[in-house]
């Protein structure tokens, strides 16, 4: 769950990253609408990755917390 966590990360960045380049390369060749509807594209795509994400990092942070509540109290406390 963890690397699939990473991989989706990686991805919303590399979204994020080829968003701006779009646009800088659209506004260069002076396409502005279509500098603007791509650049809007792909926001709307890396936000709504970021809406799926945020739940399962809550999962994980929970999971692991639960994991370590188990093990400090088979351990006893030190």
């Amino acid at each position: 769950m963890l690397f699939s966590l990473m991989g989706l990360t990686f991805v919303i960045h590399l979204i994020d990253t080829l968003a701006y380049s779009v646009r800088l390369n659209s506004v260069k060749s002076g396409k502005y609408a279509l500098s603007l509807s791509l650049f809007n594209i792909f926001v709307l795509v890396s936000r709504t990755a970021n809406m799926f994400q945020a739940p399962l990092i809550g999962l994980l942070i929970g999971m692991s917390m639960l994991i370590k509540w188990i093990l400090l109290k088979r351990l006893g406390s030190f």
